[in-house]
């Protein structure tokens, strides 16, 4: 035995139970979270519905500001595939659909969220959603029933071989309503519809997603400004990503891109449609 360290020889029944329960650590998974002021976020997206009729969220907004900080840090659009880093010529958002009140979940992703408004987000990921709730979704519709069927025995490997073919090797699999890389550069979701200020995701290995997103419910609360202790409308993002190509240094950056974004989204416009 290495003489640097002693061996306990007498362990406590819990030190006994979480040794025997848990593996060596190998999860790259990091969180963090971010708190930002969402007053000027409401006015615009009040803006949006005023003037377009699009119903735009806060979860739009989020998953648009996200996509511009991927832009602005390309070296973590990207995917790892055994000892190589393959990266992304697009930023694509894949947003959570809920079903059945919450009982169900789906993804729709949008392509090339950097280069929309948060209005032409909001739409396209609303007619994806109305699409699969409605069950006229085919791709939804054909990999659901397939999944429902599948023996459980079977359905570790079938998953692992699709995600394989459509992220390891970015087949698109046309036969069975399987795109490319379904899930893109970011995956966007939001809790705060259910009361949640904030929660965490674990990063889903088959979805080839480094970055996790949650949205918070907006709730009025004590910040300081110029010395003075005001109310201010605040939004709370759990964050989740993959340290083994996300590092602190890349957090930070995007941190800046998503503070100046909620700081003046207006300011953000691809089309400059919308007047303050």
């Amino acid at each position: 035995m290495n003489p640097t360290f002693r061996r306990v020889r007498k362990l406590s029944t819990w030190r006994r139970i979480a040794m025997a329960t848990w593996h060596a650590p190998n999860d790259p998974t990091c969180y963090g979270t971010l708190a930002l002021d969402a007053g000027p976020a409401l006015a615009y997206l009040e803006r949006i519905r005023t003037q377009t009729g699009v119903k735009a969220t806060m979860t739009h907004l989020v998953g648009r500001a996200v996509a511009l900080a991927i832009k602005d840090t390309p070296d973590i659009n990207g995917r790892i595939v055994g000892n190589s880093l393959l990266l992304r010529s697009t930023v694509d958002v894949s947003y959570q659909v809920a079903l059945d009140d919450g009982r169900e979940l789906s993804g729709a992703k949008i392509d090339r969220v950097d280069e929309k408004d948060v209005h032409e987000v909001a739409r396209e990921l609303g007619e994806k959603a109305a699409r699969i709730r409605e069950k006229r979704d085919p791709q939804f519709q054909r990999s659901k029933k397939v999944l429902d069927r599948m023996p459980q025995f079977l359905l570790r490997p079938t998953l692992r071989l699709t995600s394989y073919l459509t992220n390891d090797r970015g087949w698109n699999l046309a036969p069975l309503n399987l795109p490319a890389d379904p899930f893109g550069s970011a995956m966007v979701t939001s809790v705060g519809m259910f009361g949640i200020d904030v929660g965490f995701a674990p990063i889903v290995p088959l979805a080839g997603t480094p970055l996790i997103v949650l949205v918070g419910e907006t709730q009025q609360r004590a910040v300081v400004e110029a010395g003075a202790v005001v109310a201010r409308p605040v939004v709370q993002l759990g964050v989740s990503f993959d340290h083994r190509f996300i590092d602190g240094f890349h957090a930070g950056r995007m941190a800046r891109v998503i503070r100046a974004y909620f700081a003046a989204p207006d300011a953000h416009e691809v089309q400059r449609l919308l007047a303050p």
